[in-house]
């Protein structure tokens, strides 16, 4: 087995010569919450109902295409609700508070200053010049008069369930909440019922000058709050209710319904054709078009008042896509959103994708495999699907192939093999094309997701071990001379002859000996993701984005391009894929982004990692105005002997600021940065480097820098 005697890693981190990560156009899909019309644009509020991080997105052109336009706070768990005035666009997030924006395109600003109730869960806002209202998860309801700056509690003598705030309006001059436990009004610091029947679960309510329309579990209901009427409407489970000039709007199910004399009378429009029997979330008029956010699938537009509809969420990727694979020309790929997803296709590199149904019809898949004849993909609970043609798919039969839940699935010598993972957990092996497999009671305990084809070798690992067979799976050995602990293994590559494995988030390479070696990572990285590219070794992490490792001891950190949320974090690289002349990342909640092949193997000047000497805060540093500070921690590089020159550099190696040169000491203050080049123009987001020189000896600090 060659060996790569390069292990007593220099750790050096290497820019590259001009690594730029572009989203493609897809796959679409995401829970979008809330479609809401600001300044002429759409914007979408997507994520977090199960726990998923989300985005906001824009749409300029009546929501035909979207972009991401809050990549400084994209790593939180869901944006929630929008709201605006004639100055502010306003986001609430599940876990990271209130967001505001004069320009969304240049960024958003954190409002975090509601005194005890740290990193809050907004459900709700309400907004307008004099007035910004926000509804919490489990905290009740707060004002502020100036944008959120200051804050007042509104809870008075709400208490249990009625501190979740699902919706908030104005009715004349009062406040109206929707709660879990009714409808209630603000009058004179109490909270009272809208009326004593709205006693059940609310989801939102709308206000069309003359009734209040209350949507909810299990009842909806009118009422008119000069003569106290209230009247039920023949709806059950609706969510919303929205009205545009003289009509009222609602869904149940799969269909929308309207009426034109105040709730009086229905007409009904069925969504026919419709991929989903999901529910509607939202509907928006804009324009004269009818746009939905359709759950999971994300947003659908119709330009015949209901009639007809399409697909309208190109650009918007709030999914995860769990692996790729290439077939008859095409790329595929695999979603999931917490286990609902689709398969996707494109046949120009990501430009636009396309759902992939024939015979797909349960949600939710995971790997997926494709050689010169057949196609595999595994699925959530249901199995394996097969296909010829990319197109048609075929269920397997359940005796053919029992696990539920399938790990990797690669060839062998000419034959499929896959792994289980939940109960039945095996190896199965397919002699026939895949059309059935057949378990191979191999060694071990745990999950078996990671699979691998090297020489006369298939090596598959599992929860306390490595395991290999060079007889085709007729008799299986333990691979390497263990682990400290139960490795869990999740993913196995070769790197130049050698096994490299994920184990509890970690690299591990076998050597001469036998031996499982630890490999060191950067900042101890933690790792999701290999991908080998002739001499050079791709790593996805979870929090600090893609490392390139080649022979030289090197690193490589490419993230320009890619998502960073407010805490200077990467969202997981999921899995890496080439395909034709690019590398496709799928970076988890925000799809698939892409870089040329001959970019991402290159590697330029090397910028030393982060020392222990120095220390950066704020870091990140956000919004136009902000500066960050660099403090140096080691008097003995300031010395008066020493000439010390202090400056900034982007990830290219290219020097961008002088802010210090000469032999003054500067360790008695800290040197300020005001995000500035020397041409005192404004640098754009990304990850810039603070290098001390002082006599022979060189330091540098990481700082993100988010508009």
């Amino acid at each position: 087995m060659k060996l790569i005697y390069i292990f007593a890693i220099i750790l050096t981190l290497m820019s590259s010569l001009s690594a730029v990560w572009e989203k493609t156009n897809g796959p679409t899909g995401g829970y979008v919450n809330r479609i809401y019309e600001w300044n002429g644009d759409l914007y979408v509020a997507t994520g977090g109902s199960l726990g998923e991080n989300g985005s906001v997105y824009k749409s300029s052109d009546n929501g035909d295409t979207w972009n991401l336009c809050s990549s400084n706070f994209n790593l939180n768990f869901g944006v929630f609700d929008l709201a605006g005035n004639s100055t502010y666009l306003f986001a609430g997030t599940k876990g990271l508070g209130l967001y505001r924006t004069d320009n969304p395109d240049n960024g958003w600003t954190n409002i975090d200053s509601i005194d005890g109730l740290g990193q809050i869960n907004i459900t709700s806002l309400f907004a307008e010049d004099n007035i910004l209202v926000i509804g919490t998860l489990s905290d009740g309801v707060f004002v502020s008069y100036d944008d959120g700056e200051n804050w007042q509690s509104l809870n008075y003598n709400l208490s249990g369930n009625s501190q979740r705030i699902n919706d908030i309006i104005r009715v004349n001059d009062y406040l109206v909440i929707g709660t879990p436990s009714g409808a209630y009004k603000l009058d004179d610091e109490n909270w009272s019922l809208l009326d004593n029947q709205l006693q059940n679960y609310v989801y939102e309510m709308d206000y069309d000058g003359e009734y209040v329309f209350v949507s909810g579990v299990n009842a909806s209901y009118r009422f008119n709050p000069d003569t106290l009427e209230l009247v039920a409407l023949p709806f059950t489970n609706s969510k919303w209710f929205k009205h545009y000039d003289s009509t009222v709007y609602t869904s149940e199910n799969q269909t929308i319904y309207t009426s034109q004399d105040s709730g009086v009378n229905w007409n009904s429009i069925e969504l026919v054709d419709f991929n989903t029997n999901l529910r509607i979330n939202d509907f928006v008029i804009s324009d004269d078009a009818w746009l939905i956010a359709n759950e999971v699938f994300s947003v659908f537009k119709s330009n015949d008042q209901g009639q007809t509809w399409s697909r309208s969420s190109k650009g918007i990727s709030n999914i995860t896509v769990n692996d790729m694979t290439e077939y008859q020309d095409n790329l595929y790929a695999t979603s999931e959103f917490a286990d609902f997803g689709l398969v996707y296709s494109t046949d120009n590199q990501g430009d636009d994708w396309d759902i992939v149904e024939g015979g797909l019809d349960i949600f939710g898949y995971d790997f997926i495999f494709s050689n010169n004849q057949i196609m595999l993909v595994s699925s959530f609970g249901f199995g394996l699907y097969r296909s010829e043609d990319g197109v048609n798919w075929q269920h397997l039969n359940q005796n053919d192939y029992p696990p539920s839940y399938s790990g990797q699935i690669i060839e062998h010598e000419g034959s499929i093999y896959t792994g289980a993972k939940g109960f039945l957990i095996d190896v199965y092996k397919s002699t026939d094309s895949g059309n059935s497999f057949q378990a191979l009671s191999v060694p071990g305990e745990g999950d078996i997701i990671a699979l691998l084809s090297m020489g006369d070798m298939i090596v598959y690992g599992r929860t306390d071990n490595v395991y290999y067979s060079n007889d085709e799976g007729e008799n299986w050995n333990v691979l390497g001379n263990g682990f400290q602990s139960l490795p869990f293994i999740t993913q196995l590559v070769d790197y130049l002859g050698t096994v490299f494995t994920i184990a509890n988030r970690q690299i591990y390479y076998l050597d001469n000996n036998n031996d499982w070696i630890h490999f060191e990572m950067p900042d101890n990285a933690q790792v999701a993701s290999l991908k080998t590219i002739d001499n050079t070794l791709l790593i996805g992490t979870y929090n600090n984005g893609l490392y390139t490792y080649n022979q030289q001891d090197s690193f490589s950190l490419m993230n320009e391009g890619l998502p960073v949320g407010d805490n200077g974090l990467s969202p997981k690289i999921m899995c890496i894929k080439t395909y034709d002349d690019n590398v496709y990342l799928s970076v988890e909640m925000y799809g698939i982004y892409k870089e040329q092949l001959s970019v991402v193997s290159s590697i330029d000047k090397t910028i030393p990692l982060t020392s222990n000497k120095l220390s950066v805060y704020p870091n990140p540093i956000t919004g136009t105005t902000e500066k960050v500070n660099l403090r140096i921690e080691d008097e003995s590089l300031t010395k008066s002997i020493n000439k010390t020159d202090v400056s900034v550099y982007n990830l290219k190696g290219q020097r961008i600021r002088v802010l210090h040169k000469g032999f003054s000491n500067v360790s008695d203050k800290d040197i300020q940065w005001d995000g500035k080049d020397d041409n005192s123009m404004s640098v754009s987001s990304g990850v810039y480097f603070f290098k001390v020189e002082s006599g022979n000896e060189t330091n540098t600090a990481k700082v993100v820098i988010i508009r």
